[in-house]
């Protein structure tokens, strides 16, 4: 008992003296994510390497062409991830080079519409453009900025209450802010369909749209906070 009552005592000592408080706030905000984000690997199997190259090239003109068909511009349909590689298979135990493989994988970014949804489900669902492919959602840059905006916001409050909590237990008064800090956390969060629902997305498909409902995505901001006391 002795003991517990001398660290209290020296606890209490040092905050005195260094005539501060310092304390860490935490602050959350969430909304549900207005972007969707639709992946679609296109991959192509040719005997020579040109050939390859060349059929790869004809696939993504003609799936761009067709997604420009409903209204998605170059800057929300974008490519990346070009790979022209050979092709080995295993016949009887042996490697076997088999032709060339082409991949490439197109990007559609845009604000989550059922409608639009539904029209670039049933552009993959043709025959030539059955590459697969597997969506999920994301913050908009307005919503990123508004949300972090707020999380601060809130983590700052929190930091004052605790503040305030601490120096009324203590007895003292505070005497305004020495220093702020913000404390890294983590990005900003995506939220993933699994596959099969990516894969199911036709099934679901009705009059030309396709219902999504993303579940709301959570940020979370610190600051540390330095009060100094009276």
């Amino acid at each position: 008992m002795k003991k517990l009552i001398l660290i209290v005592f020296l606890s209490y000592s040092s905050f005195a003296q260094n005539g501060i408080i310092e304390v860490e706030g935490s602050g959350k905000s969430s909304a549900i994510p207005e972007e969707i984000v639709v992946n679609i690997p296109v991959q192509v199997e040719e005997s020579s390497y040109s050939e390859c190259s060349k059929t790869l090239i004809k696939k993504i003109e003609s799936l761009k062409k067709s997604l420009r068909r409903i209204d998605l511009s170059s800057e929300e349909v974008k490519t990346g991830n070009l790979n022209v590689r050979e092709n080995y298979v295993y016949e009887n135990g042996k490697r076997k080079k088999k032709g060339y493989i082409g991949s490439l994988n197109i990007q559609i970014t845009d604000k989550y519409d059922s409608k639009k949804l539904g029209k670039i489900v049933s552009i993959l669902e043709d025959d030539k453009y059955q590459f697969g492919y597997n969506t999920n959602f994301q913050l908009s840059e307005e919503q990123k900025n508004s949300l972090n905006k707020e999380a601060i916001t809130r983590a700052v409050k929190d930091a004052k209450t605790k503040a305030g909590i601490l120096s009324n237990a203590a007895e003292v008064s505070l005497d305004g802010i020495l220093k702020i800090e913000y404390v890294e956390t983590e990005g900003y969060p995506i939220y993933r369909p699994s596959y099969r629902q990516a894969e199911s997305l036709s099934l679901a498909r009705s009059d030309a749209q396709v219902e999504l409902d993303p579940t709301e995505a959570d940020i979370t901001r610190k600051v540390k906070i330095t009060f100094k006391m009276k």
